[in-house]
């Protein structure tokens, strides 16, 4: 801080003052935490609380320095007005002063007639100096202390993130050590899941010693599920083609459908197998084919109708003009 030295202008700067403003602008320092939501919200609140605590204290130096400043701005520039005044006077009334062979001898013979307001002004000169150095500083400091407060909220809206992606606050236990910033603060998986396995062994020992053997007549014996075999009697078939599966239930071939494969007995749920698993050989095609067309004429009356054909309306229709429709089914009528 200055200090008045007698009457007028005459200020000084101590240099402890500005020294103690140097340290206490290094104590001033906000350390963000790398993980702030395991800690919870208290903790954050605090920084951001000491944050503008710190910024007020700088606010509060930088207020000093900037009136000291003025101060001495002002009283370098009455001293330097005063110092010119009584040099011109030298320079014109001065006899001594106007003896110098030279303006360079005049200059040093009114500077030692004047010495103490030399002296004056350059001490005001050394402070103001000093003060704009440690203006500067403060400026520094105030921009950090500010650049932090605006870090603290990008954390806060960044723990708003986390927390919507199912994060929690204060997920650290208590008395735990720091967790490192490059480390999930999730618990491990592995202890977790020992955690489970000794819970579950309780869980059993006790079902254990409460357990009694139940009696014969209690017990209810379940089926076993029923496995469903392939027809007794193999389906007809040509050959069957590659890479296709066949019904496990019908044994007739599955073909996809957006719902998945299904034959056409409509056995939606059933799985494929291949047709040799299931026990269907390779057969002739014409026992497919015959299993589709099932005589209902018996074989003398195909032979009656072939052999009372009458050729008379083919002969006609051959020998009529074939570029006339009408001619040509007249020969059959």
């Amino acid at each position: 801080m200055s200090k008045d030295k007698g009457q007028g202008s005459d200020l000084t700067l101590d240099q402890k003052w500005v020294d103690g403003v140097y340290e206490k602008l290094g104590t001033l320092e906000v350390t963000l935490d790398p993980d702030p939501l395991i800690f919870g919200p208290k903790r954050l609140n605090a920084k951001l609380a000491s944050a503008r605590e710190m910024l007020r204290v700088c606010e509060a130096i930088f207020l000093q320095v900037s009136h000291d400043l003025h101060r001495f701005s002002r009283a370098l520039r009455i001293a330097q007005a005063k110092l010119k005044l009584a040099k011109d006077y030298l320079f014109t009334n001065d006899p001594e002063t106007r003896a110098g062979r030279n303006v360079a001898d005049r200059e040093a013979i009114a500077t030692m007639k004047l010495e103490p307001k030399v002296k004056e002004a350059f001490q005001l000169e050394v402070c103001v100096e000093d003060l704009k150095g440690l203006l500067l500083v403060v400026k520094a400091k105030r921009a950090d202390l500010r650049d932090a407060q605006g870090r603290l909220r990008d954390q806060i809206k960044l723990c708003q993130e986390e927390i919507g992606l199912g994060g929690r606050w204060g997920s650290q236990t208590p008395g735990a050590p720091d967790i490192d910033a490059n480390k999930s603060p999730v618990a491990d998986i592995e202890d977790i899941n020992d955690l489970l396995q000794a819970v579950d062994g309780e869980i059993h020992l006790a079902a254990a010693e409460d357990f009694e053997e139940p009696e014969d007549d209690d017990v209810e014996v379940e089926e076993p599920p029923k496995i469903l075999e392939p027809p007794s009697e193999p389906k007809t078939t040509t050959e069957w083609p590659e890479n296709e599966l066949v019904c496990s239930v019908c044994g007739e071939l599955q073909y996809e459908t957006p719902s998945g494969p299904v034959c056409k007995n409509r056995h939606g749920g059933a799985p494929g197998m291949d047709p040799k698993d299931l026990g269907l050989p390779d057969l002739n095609p014409a026992d497919e084919l015959a299993k589709h067309l099932v005589a209902t004429a018996s074989e003398e009356e195909v032979d009656v109708f072939l052999s009372d054909r009458d050729e008379e309306p083919i002969e006609k229709a051959l020998e009529s003009d074939p570029n006339d429709l009408e001619d040509i089914l007249s020969a059959f009528s």
